[in-house]
């Protein structure tokens, strides 16, 4: 019977790249006496790899195991940023100067999810006038290295504002890919001149991105000719006003 063993519930994980995994392994002497058991794991080159005791935060390569009893040992890893997605080999030893006992482990990387978004010129105004539809360019670009399946696109607007988003929702965004998204909005119609600001946002399994856009409402052109109408109103009545004091 071998003295040492190891086991773990939980042989493989799944994580995006810039997430650390945790494994808790169990640790047995089935030997007749107490055994010192050095302890460390082989993984890809660039991870950040931490033994600890079990719920304990100090670092360890070596602990005291009572015969006939277990310990647990938790396995921390933390891959590089740059780490490709795919699966990725992890090996844990325990190992005394009269036994050995391997874990083979995985972790599964997905990549990391990370989306952007902004306009084709960078400028994030538009100029709008009440109760009519203004159009604008919205990019959304998926600068991470991990697919995004389903990304939708929201707004948040003033009240009585109408936001509409073409397509609504966008398939399979693969890493450093972009897609252009038209989006219309529709100020008020009482609203009143100024500038307001509408959020737009890309909404991804596990990333979003929001941009703030101020948009500017400018008066409909009718509005313009009605005020020179009351203008020109007030002034025919004053001067009629005038007209008949001067014939008195």
């Amino acid at each position: 019977t071998a003295e040492l063993a190891l086991s773990t519930s939980y042989p493989v994980l799944r994580g995006p790249t810039d997430s650390s995994f945790e494994f808790s392994l169990e640790l047995s002497n089935k030997a007749d006496g107490d055994r010192v058991v050095n302890v460390a794991a082989e993984a890809p080159k660039g991870w950040d790899v931490t033994i600890k005791p079990g719920y304990e935060a100090k670092q360890i390569t070596s602990l005291k195991v009572r015969a006939g009893a277990s310990e647990r040992v938790t396995l921390e890893l933390k891959p590089p940023r740059e780490a490709q997605a795919g699966e990725c080999p992890i090996l844990f030893r325990a190992s005394t100067d009269r036994a050995q006992a391997d874990s083979r482990l995985r972790v599964v990387l997905t990549g990391i999810y990370r989306l952007d978004a902004t306009t084709p010129t960078g400028r994030l105004s538009l100029d709008a006038v009440a109760g009519r539809s203004a159009s604008a360019t919205f990019i959304v670009r998926n600068s991470g290295s991990a697919i995004n399946r389903g990304v939708k696109l929201s707004s948040f607007a003033p009240e009585n504002w109408k936001v509409e988003f073409s397509p609504e929702r966008l398939e399979g965004l693969e890493p450093g890919a972009l897609r252009p998204v038209e989006v219309k909005i529709v100020p008020a119609a009482q609203a009143l001149v100024g500038d307001y600001s509408v959020t737009l946002t890309a909404d991804g399994e596990k990333a979003s991105k929001s941009v703030e856009l101020r948009v500017t409402v400018s008066a409909p052109a009718t509005w313009g000719w009605i005020g020179v109408g009351v203008i020109a109103a007030v002034i025919g009545g004053l001067g009629g006003l005038f007209a008949w004091f001067g014939r008195r």
